[in-house]
């Protein structure tokens, strides 16, 4: 456990509770933005390494 986050998050609930809404948003929107540019990544990369690509779509 790592206890100077855990104090500090303990110390600011207040903020936390203050920015719930604006921090549940952000953390939804950045994981759907990183699963997405993985995923794009992730087919780039598969097509990429598929014998006989031509660098098309």
């Amino acid at each position: 456990m790592f206890v100077p986050a855990s104090v500090g998050i303990i110390t600011q609930v207040h903020v936390l509770e203050a920015h719930s809404l604006a921090l549940a948003a952000s953390v939804v929107v950045s994981t759907i933005l990183a699963m997405t540019v993985t995923a794009i990544v992730f087919r780039w990369a598969t097509l990429r390494a598929t014998p006989g690509h031509k660098n098309e779509r």
